[in-house]
């Protein structure tokens, strides 16, 4: 799921920015421009402007030394003078990364991603999988996280490898180094692998960076880092602690590795920027990308713009809340002359979306006051395209509330209506209204919600788990008092792995056995966590239905915010809904569930006219894998259930519940299965085999349909057809009820249309605030 999030938003921001790029557009690197009115480039990581620094380009065009052609073939060696250590140096860092992290860890160590690690090194981790070892992600910067790791893993005797970025590309905030060393020194199978890329150059000592700038070489450090960006070159850095873990790496094939020299020009170009980096030279362009940064920080804070990044920084990230309100400013700002980059899911958090843009001495003073007025100008117009404010943007993304509102409080459109929201937190509250909306009924259905309520509601969030919920009844009516929307809302704990791949799910089981907390979400959904259908009600032929769907989503993003969801999950709707498309394109993912299923021929169920309706290989299942098991079974209806028979049904319930692992749900609790029927909200049969009691049934019957709500069997039973007879006989008590629809619901889709049902195709919306648990267990599978 974290990969297909990735593609998927991919897709999203490609598809809203298509439209933006002009093929005739070129860019314009200051420096060396003769095209006065192209745009100026913000994103580039080229922060000293050395890779336009003329005594660099005088050095690739005149390679003329001796001496400099012995550093062609010991490149290495270029560094040695400016770290100390032993170098390596290839091409680029990615492929540092690609040979160097598998050929340090070895069979039997961990590997710890830290969850914002760039992408290059999470690409090398990978080629762990086929090796077997164990990578593991933690949350950014998360010490105490890691040393809980350390602490566990030191009983296998393996090394631990914590891969992180020195300056973080996303933000610009650094690495916490101190503490770092701090944990090497107390455990020595600890090696700290870091990436230095984006702090080379302009930060440090002698501009060795955002760690060695600042630290002697620990003796656990692997430090890499990418020539291309401050320090103005080609190529990837690797530095040793020393010869010996040097000897040790023995990458797989040292003869690819040997064939991929960087270039003589190339080895030219970084000896001459090395030189400058021993010199003081550096110093005063240190000293002008310094007086930028200051200069670009004041504006941001004279226009009052939301920035995520690390102060002190030449990486910005300007906040937009929704990625089509980052893309929509994006695209003012390139139609003004400025190349910026966007920032988005999963990059970020849903609701933090927005601009990214990098300084370099390139830049002039004008130049950033063009982009900072720029931004300033159209940022009120993007806020309103993505249906959202300042302040909602500080809250979502921990920043300060502007002082005053510079920008739009709310979209226009939600300034003109009349319409006004109530909530109300239990059904009994809004129950005249809830039963005049036909579309309302079944799980979500008056009598059964009053049953969840009475069996999962608490009014205290700090009560709130699995199995206790908070309920929110919304209702947007208007000026008349007429109901244009009107849904409910659960605060509940799920479990991460809900809506992921079911081999998954299983790991993520048995890392629950050993630590409860883990990978466990806390979530807000439309509808209740087991709750199927469509909950949501808008009167789409009002006049104000869009503004009031668009006012129900900006409460939900705030009540995700202040219950500190990890996931807001709206479902389901029918994969063609025109209202599943609207609410995709306020800042939601789209994410398929598995098929729903109905049938409605519930009269002639099982006749021989049902039966000549169904597919040719559907009628030979009933010959062959129903009807000849049904005379075995017999039905019974249960109208209360004891101890001795909950311990039963229960133990059957769980065990059904194992087997479906298309969806990855808590286990009910036992007293939901007995108040349900012994307080006469549910119908309960129990199916007998030969006389033994194999399967138990519970049925909602509302507006003359049956609802399926919990099945439990004895998986003993399963090659005697026990699921089918289920079904079987579910269709048969419909029937019997004069009942015009059988809802089966989810999953065990060809069992359900081999029986005669008919599968519909459901999506969800989700929009994720943390996604570190989708990935830290995405990563914990890697070579399982």
């Amino acid at each position: 799921m974290a990969v297909q999030q990735t593609i998927d938003q991919t897709d999203q921001i490609l598809t809203l920015t298509d439209n933006n790029l002009s093929p005739e557009n070129s860019f314009r690197d200051n420096p060396l421009s003769s095209q006065i009115n192209s745009p100026v480039q913000f994103n580039r990581s080229t922060y000293l402007g050395l890779d336009h620094d003329p005594r660099i380009l005088h050095a690739m065009t005149h390679l003329q030394s001796n001496a400099l052609l012995r550093e062609v073939c010991e490149p290495g060696s270029l560094f040695g003078r400016l770290f100390d250590r032993p170098c390596l140096l290839l091409p680029t860092v990615s492929l540092v990364h690609i040979y160097a992290l598998p050929g340090l860890a070895c069979t039997g160590d961990l590997v710890v991603l830290d969850h914002h690690v760039n992408d290059g090194i999470r690409s090398a981790s990978q080629i762990l999988n086929g090796r077997g070892l164990q990578v593991e992600m933690i949350r950014h910067h998360d010490l105490e996280q890691l040393e809980q790791l350390i602490k566990h893993h030191r009983q296998s005797k393996g090394r631990i490898w914590y891969c992180v970025d020195g300056i973080c590309p996303l933000y610009g905030n650094p690495a916490p180094v101190d503490a770092l060393y701090q944990l090497m020194d107390r455990y020595p199978d600890l090696y700290v692998y870091a990436d230095d890329s984006y702090g080379l150059s302009w930060c440090g000592a002698q501009g060795k960076g955002s760690i060695r700038g600042k630290y002697p070489h620990h003796r656990q450090l692997i430090l890499t880092a990418s020539l291309s960006k401050g320090f103005g070159c080609a190529g990837g850095l690797l530095v040793l602690p020393d010869d010996t873990i040097g000897r040790d790496i023995q990458l797989q094939d040292d003869a690819a590795v040997s064939s991929i020299s960087v270039l003589a020009p190339v080895v030219a170009a970084i000896s001459k920027s090395v030189e400058l980096h021993l010199s003081t030279e550096l110093d005063s362009l240190r000293i002008a990308l310094k007086e930028r940064v200051d200069y670009c920080l004041k504006l941001m804070k004279t226009y009052q713009l939301p920035d995520l990044s690390y102060p002190d920084t030449p990486i910005f990230h300007v906040v937009t809340g929704e990625i089509n309100a980052a893309t929509e400013l994006q695209t003012q700002l390139r139609d003004a002359g400025f190349i910026v980059d966007i920032c988005g899911y999963p990059k970020v958090p849903h609701g933090c979306s927005g601009i990214r843009f990098e300084l370099t001495n390139h830049h002039s003073f004008d130049d950033i006051d063009s982009l900072l007025h720029t931004i300033n100008q159209y940022y009120p117009g993007a806020l309103a395209y993505g249906k959202t404010d300042s302040r909602t943007i500080a809250s979502t993304c921990k920043l300060p509330a502007p002082s005053q509102e510079h920008f739009l409080a709310q979209s226009e459109c939600l300034l003109r209506t009349p319409l006004q929201l109530q909530i109300h937190t239990s059904i009994d509250d809004v129950i005249n209204d809830w039963e005049r909306q036909t579309s309302f009924k079944g799980y979500i259905g008056v009598k059964n919600l009053q049953l969840m309520e009475q069996i999962f509601a608490v009014h205290n969030t700090e009560h709130v788990d699995h199995n206790h919920w908070l309920f929110k009844y919304i209702t947007i009516r208007d000026e008349h008092g007429d109901i244009v929307l009107m849904t409910l809302l659960t605060v509940a704990d799920i479990k991460t792995d809900m809506f992921l791949q079911p081999e998954l799910s299983a790991l993520a089981d048995r890392r629950r056995y050993q630590y409860p907390d883990q990978f466990i979400s806390r979530a807000i959904l439309l509808g209740t966590p087991m709750n199927e259908g469509m909950h949501l009600y808008v009167n789409q032929k009002h006049t104000y239905h869009q503004q009031a769907l668009d006012q129900f989503l900006a409460l939900a993003k705030n009540l995700q915010h202040k219950y500190q969801a990890d996931l807001l999950i709206l479902k389901a709707f029918s994969t063609d809904s025109q209202l599943a498309e609207n609410i995709a394109e306020n800042g939601f993912m789209t994410v398929a569930l598995p098929d729903d299923h109905y049938l409605d021929n519930t009269l002639e169920f099982g006749s021989d006219a049902f039966l000549r309706n169904l597919k040719k290989d559907y009628r030979r299942h009933w010959k062959n894998k129903v009807l000849p098991f049904i005379n075995h079974y017999t039905v019974h209806d249960i109208q209360t259930i004891d101890e001795q028979t909950l311990d039963h049904f229960y133990h059957m319930y769980l065990n059904h519940q194992q087997g479906a692992a298309e969806i990855a749900t808590f286990s009910l609790p036992r007293e939901l299965l007995s108040e349900s029927v012994n307080q006469g909200y549910w119908h309960c049969q129990e199916l007998k085999y030969d006389g033994i009691s194999v399967a138990c049934m519970f049925f909602f019957i509302d507006k003359e349909e049956l609802f399926f709500m919990v099945l439990g069997t004895d998986s003993n039973y399963k090659k005697h057809g026990v699921y089918r007879a289920c079904l079987y006989y579910a269709g048969l008590f419909a029937q019997q009820q004069g009942l015009k629809r059988i809802n089966y619901g989810l999953t065990a889709s060809l069992e359900k249309r081999r029986i005669g049902a008919t599968a519909r195709s459901l999506v969800a919306l989700l929009r994720i605030a943390d996604n570190y648990n989708i990935e830290a267990l995405q990563y914990l599978s890697l070579g399982r």
